[in-house]
């Protein structure tokens, strides 16, 4: 989230407070104050949207990373078998050419289940060579598990997005319910300084200082006088 998100909630989250603690009757402030707690709610499933997708999304990223290297090592021995037995078997239809190391997601996908589905045709013939189902059950456990993670992924990254974005809009309600609140509360506590102040208080958003204060310019030392002519 957003630090100009996160501080707008929070000034959202307390203006709320502060209204319940103080109701107002008037039917323009309760309706006000039911669309900031509208707000702050799906705020909050959106925020808590967000932080399990960023867990889920990295833990995807590990087990991919996991996985890969099993994935790319039950490829690399079905093609060392077809290459063995292609010698004898000139009509092998499998690919023997191994993804490179940084193949794509998309392309190590593909050559595993090419390499794969090739292999299972041709599995009474390649026995002899060295492949057993052993190989063949593992390749195929590994290119689904690979799958299943990069799916996963995927599928968190798109929800992570849309709740950033849908943070990014609330917070923009928000400011302006506070300022529609305001503008009430103004006028309501217009007699009590010490209301008016907590309530400046919890509506306020307390922006980043990003003043800049430049240093002092050099000084250039003036010249010496001159000595004066005798």
């Amino acid at each position: 989230m957003k630090s100009t998100v996160r501080i707008t909630l929070d000034a959202g989250g307390r203006a709320a407070a502060f209204c319940h603690t103080h109701p107002d009757t008037d039917p323009a402030a309760i309706a006000v104050v039911a669309k900031l707690d509208a707000a702050m709610d799906r705020a909050a499933m959106l925020t808590a949207l967000q932080l399990s997708s960023e867990s889920i999304a990295s833990a995807a990223v590990n087990t991919k990373t996991e996985v890969r290297l099993s994935l790319e090592n039950g490829l690399a021995a079905i093609y060392a078998v077809s290459i063995v037995a292609a010698k004898n078997l000139p009509d092998l239809a499998i690919h023997r050419r191994r993804p490179k190391s940084h193949a794509s997601e998309v392309n190590l996908l593909a050559a595993g289940r090419v390499a794969l589905a090739e292999a299972q045709v041709n599995k009474d013939r390649l026995v002899a060579y060295g492949l057993t189902t052993i190989m063949l059950d593992t390749l195929a456990a590994n290119i689904e598990a690979y799958a299943g993670a990069l799916l996963r992924q995927r599928t968190a990254h798109t929800a992570q997005v849309g709740a950033v974005s849908d943070l990014k809009q609330i917070a923009r309600e928000v400011m302006r319910l506070l300022k529609a609140l305001h503008a009430i509360h103004r006028l309501r506590f217009k007699g009590d300084g010490e209301l008016l102040a907590a309530w400046n208080s919890a509506r306020n958003v307390a922006w980043p200082n990003t003043d800049r204060v430049d240093p002092p310019a050099p000084t250039t030392p003036a010249p010496p006088a001159e000595a004066p002519a005798a």
